[in-house]
């Protein structure tokens, strides 16, 4: 399984790579892009609500932890909704085969 793949059982990422990051907003991952990249398929990323991206140098002056804050208010907000590390059909498939866990 690769790194892309993978993206999807934790419920957010963070990463300076801009393939990273496509991979893990396309499969719905809260995602924090730390690049000055402006590459094209970045402009389709900035319209998911669950993309973010610094593209800043200064860190210190309050605006990176507004963002890192929405960030992880997005990885709770999907968790909440429903949004689990395991993909949903790969959860399906385990119900039918071992049962409902036992909570």
């Amino acid at each position: 399984m690769g790194i892309p793949v993978q993206a999807t059982l934790f419920d957010g990422v963070i990463t300076g790579s801009t393939t990273l990051a496509a991979e893990a907003v396309v499969q719905g991952v809260p995602t924090l892009l730390i690049s000055k990249a402006e590459r094209g398929f970045l402009t389709y990323l900035s319209d998911q609500s669950h993309f973010f991206h610094w593209k800043e140098d200064d860190v210190f002056d309050g605006r990176f932890g507004k963002m890192a804050n929405a960030w992880m208010e997005s990885m709770r907000s999907a968790r909440l909704n429903g949004r689990t590390p395991v993909v949903d059909d790969t959860k399906m498939r385990l119900i039918e085969l071992f049962g409902k866990p036992i909570a």
